[in-house]
């Protein structure tokens, strides 16, 4: 009867209409798959082009801060020998005084260029959220007046692929950073977790992030974005060597939840507690 085929043939739309809901369903996840690896692909050719970049900036700096090095040896040890031989003279020892200061200066900055390519010791492992909890103690007792507040999540311990003076050193520049981009209030976060085979340091402030513009510099050498001269550029660049000479990473970001930036550290869980993470 023609009411049977009508309801057949509602059937069977109706078939086809789940059939095709179903197909669209699986299209879109597909999509949204394809869209991850596209992302995670992109962020990985970044930090392989940073690499490249940053490798080629510190073979040139240790080249230049080992040819600077001596000469800056030599005028020092000339300025010695006059600064003596004008002791009766208050001009001119203040003025040797000060060139002998700012060639210590020169021959410091060149001693922070060169440990990038000294080998160092590379093996050790440390307890991350031990070191975090250290870094933020020694961070609040500099704060002074200043309404800073300084706040570690961690678990009670995570054994990381790292010696704990090349993490702390690490941590250190990135939370002073943080300090300095807050100013005289604001709020520093340290969280410490296990991801994946790494062990996931993230440094996060409240203060007004970073410029488009900058973000893709951070890392570089003698960039800095202080308007003071209190550094000249060499602590990010430094933290981001240590970091990948113990096989890890390094990123800059603004934050997604709030105002502010974040600094994300990734470094190899030790074997044991890998293991026993994925138990």
């Amino acid at each position: 009867s023609i009411v049977a085929e009508v309801d057949h043939v509602a059937r069977a739309f109706e078939v086809m209409r789940d059939a095709l809901a179903m197909r669209i369903e699986e299209l879109g996840a597909a999509n949204r798959e394809l869209e991850d690896k596209q992302e995670r692909l992109s962020v990985l050719q970044a930090e392989l082009v940073q690499r490249d970049r940053l490798s080629a900036a510190s073979r040139l700096l240790a080249q230049l801060a080992h040819e600077v090095r001596n000469p800056v040896a030599s005028v020092r040890n000339c300025l010695e020998i006059l600064r003596r031989r004008v002791e009766g003279d208050g001009e001119a020892s203040e003025l040797a005084d000060l060139a002998i200061d700012e060639l210590l200066r020169m021959h410091e900055l060149a001693e922070r260029m060169l440990d990038l390519h000294r080998p160092g010791a590379t093996e050790g492992e440390c307890d991350a959220a031990s070191v975090a909890n250290d870094v933020a103690a020694v961070v609040r007792v500099g704060l002074g007046e200043r309404d800073i507040e300084v706040d570690v999540r961690a678990p009670d311990s995570l054994d990381a692929e790292i010696p704990a003076d090349a993490l702390k050193q690490v941590l250190l520049n990135l939370v002073q950073n943080a300090q300095d981009a807050l100013g005289e209030e604001g709020t520093i976060e340290v969280r410490v977790e296990p991801v994946g085979a790494n062990a996931r340091i993230d440094v996060l402030d409240s203060g007004p992030g970073i410029t488009d513009d900058a973000l893709p510099q951070v890392f570089d050498p003698f960039f800095t974005t202080k308007a003071d001269v209190r550094g000249v550029g060499l602590g990010l660049f430094t933290a981001a060597g240590i970091v990948r000479g113990h096989g890890g990473r390094i990123a800059a970001a603004n934050r997604s939840d709030r105002q502010g930036a974040r600094f994300t550290v990734e470094v190899p869980l030790v074997e044991s507690t890998l293991q026993e993470a994925m138990a």
